[in-house]
């Protein structure tokens, strides 16, 4: 982003990302069933992560680390039992890992304020549940009204890149419900409640 650049001098200027993306897919349509899989593998080299180090103009920025990678498998499925009711279901698996870096941790303690340096490897990438799986619902009794429920769980995930489990959210689980009406016809072409 533009204050990588920015807050950053000629020294210490990231290099670019490359992000190599393999996928494998398949989708199955039967007319009451619906099965997409599909297999990733991203491969970074030179992606940007925050260590915590202050550049040389006092500023907070990201780095490069050599290697990372995300591999994962992804499933999803619509079936509709009859015309009224779609139950869908997902469910994403993937491992999200970041080779080694080093982290930088401010020390108020020294009188000279150096940063104190913690080398990392195999850590889990920020903000990336390795679990995630949805299940819901829409059922549509007559034309123009729908009922939507959706359940997501989502893992664990760290805040930062160094897998620290008291930098942690827990897994957790969460659900969203809507009904829907449409008017057609009526002042505008269609209207949505």
């Amino acid at each position: 982003v533009r204050k990588d650049f920015r807050e950053s001098s000629m020294q210490s200027r990231p290099e670019h990302e490359t992000l190599t993306d393999l996928e494998l897919g398949h989708s199955f349509e039967a007319s009451k069933l619906q099965v997409r899989t599909n297999i990733y593998f991203m491969y970074y080299e030179n992606q940007l992560i925050n260590t915590g180090k202050i550049n040389d103009v006092g500023a907070y920025t990201r780095i490069n680390v050599d290697y990372s990678h995300r591999l994962g498998i992804e499933l999803a499925a619509i079936l509709r039992p009859f015309d009224e009711l779609d139950v869908h279901a997902g469910f994403t698996y993937s491992e999200n890992k970041i080779a080694s870096f080093t982290e930088y941790v401010d020390n108020y303690d020294d009188p000279n304020y150096e940063q104190t340096q913690i080398d990392h490897e195999n850590t889990d990438m920020a903000f990336s549940p390795n679990v995630i799986g949805n299940l819901g619902f829409t059922y549509r009794p007559f034309d123009g009204l729908s009922l939507n429920w959706m359940t997501k769980y989502v893992g664990d995930q760290f805040l930062d890149n160094t897998s620290n489990q008291d930098r942690k959210i827990d897994a957790f689980t969460y659900s969203n419900m809507s009904l829907n009406y449409t008017i057609e016809d009526l002042v505008f072409k269609s209207i949505t409640l």
